[in-house]
This record gives structure tokens, sequence and C-alpha cells, in this order.
């Protein structure tokens, strides 16, 4: 297997269960997984310095992993999430996420330098954990857990 970028996924259709890893040319600008509706997904990616921008709203989500250097990740995380994990880690990064209003979320952010912006109406900070109030109740979860050394973060 290749040493560059790649993405891996994994998809369960409730009869078959899909693995692949994609390695993805050096210099790659852009590239697009469609995946239809109803099939569960695990999606992975691995990359050096990058631009991550995915928009999973619509999809049927488990697990999103993302290790990258010094790069920019921007997620809109899934509507319909049930129960979802979301782990990113890297060196320098600027992360973006925006978890939707009907999903609760528990938040963990390793980053010694940099700053942290979540927004303080949907989520309760105690000893380095964000959580949503009804985040133990709720039907729609993610937890999301941020490693990095220098970080931007801001979830809303």
């Amino acid at each position: 297997m290749s040493s560059g970028p790649f993405i891996r996924h994994s998809s369960d259709d409730g009869f078959t269960r899909h693995e692949s890893r994609v390695n993805l040319p050096l210099g790659l600008a852009d590239w697009r997984l469609i995946v239809p509706m109803g099939v569960e997904v695990e999606i992975e990616i691995g990359a050096g310095a990058t631009e991550v921008d995915q928009n999973l709203r619509d999809l049927n989500v488990r697990r999103l992993a993302i290790e990258a250097g010094t790069s920019d990740i921007g997620v809109h995380l899934p509507t319909n999430a049930r129960m979802m994990d979301v782990d990113i880690s890297g060196g320098v990064l600027n992360v973006e996420l925006v978890v939707p209003h009907n999903v609760a979320a528990h938040i963990e952010i390793g980053a010694p330098l940099g700053s942290v912006r979540v927004d303080p109406h949907r989520y309760v900070h105690t000893g380095g954990i964000y959580q949503s109030p009804c985040y133990s109740r709720a039907r729609n979860r993610v937890n999301i857990d941020i490693e990095a050394l220098p970080a931007d973060v801001t979830v809303r």
C-alpha cells in the first residue's frame, strides 16, 4: 500500500459488509465519495497537509476518523446521527465542526496550544469536557474526541 494520503471506508447495508482502502495520489485537489443514503458507513481519512471539507448531513455515518498533519478540517455532522464517534488527531489543526441542533454531543478536546470555541448555549463545560445537557437520554448522539498539539477548534 502507498504511504500517501488515503481514505478507508466500510459500509453495511444490512446484508453485506464492504471494506476498502483507496490510496490517493499526492497533490490531489478534490475527491468526492458518494454513498447511497440507507448504507451505514465508517470513514477513516489519513493525510499530511490537507484541507478536509465533509458534508455528512444526509449520510448514515457511525464513525469518522481523521488523522492529518497541518490541516484545515470542516465537518457538518449527520442530522440522524443515532450513535456516532468522531476522532480527529493531528499536528497543527484548524477544526470546525457543525453539530445539528437535534444531535447531542459529548466533546473532549486535547489541544494544549491554540483556542477552543464551543457554543456555551448548547454545551456545559465541566473538567475539560463539553456536553449537551440532554446527552444521556438523546436519540441522536455524537462522541467527539480531538487531539492535536496546537489547534484552533470551533464546535457550533
